[in-house]
């Protein structure tokens, strides 16, 4: 144990004191560190700094220019985000035109494909009535050779 505990000095129902280590003296637990946490004012903490003597040294001025600044900043950012939304939207824009030039070209695509597909039906169509008719030809020049 790093703390040694000893009796109080009072009555012995009182319980224990805690002592220092090294020094035997008791003392009561805080539940704050050594150093003092109480709030001291700006004089106490830097007594070389001045304390409320801001007028007359510029310091409206200075910030008044920070604003400026900030502001023109500001602006600029506005300025160069209302450009990226401009470039954003003609983007947008060319993305669109692109998809409806394209969606035309695969509509155009389809037909031509449906056209394609129809006369190919009309030639597998015509060939199969004319290997009928080849057919029939063969069998009736058979027939006439035996006969």
């Amino acid at each position: 144990m790093a703390k040694d505990q000893k009796p109080s000095r009072g009555d012995a129902d009182r319980g224990t004191a805690t002592t220092k280590p090294g020094t035997g003296r008791a003392y009561a637990p805080s539940p704050y560190s050594a150093r003092s946490t109480a709030s001291r004012s700006k004089a106490e903490r830097n007594p070389l700094k001045a304390v409320g003597n801001h007028k007359g040294l510029g310091h409206s001025t200075a910030k008044s220019t920070r604003k400026k600044d900030h502001e023109a900043t500001h602006r600029k950012c506005l300025d160069m985000m209302d450009q990226i939304q401009k470039e954003v939207q003609l983007a947008l824009k060319e993305i669109d035109e692109e998809r409806a030039h394209d969606s035309q070209s695969i509509q155009r695509l389809h037909t031509e494909k449906a056209q394609d597909t129809s006369k190919l039906q009309e030639a597998i169509t015509a060939r199969d009535k004319a290997l009928g008719e080849n057919q029939r030809l063969k069998r009736e020049l058979c027939q006439l050779q035996q006969a």
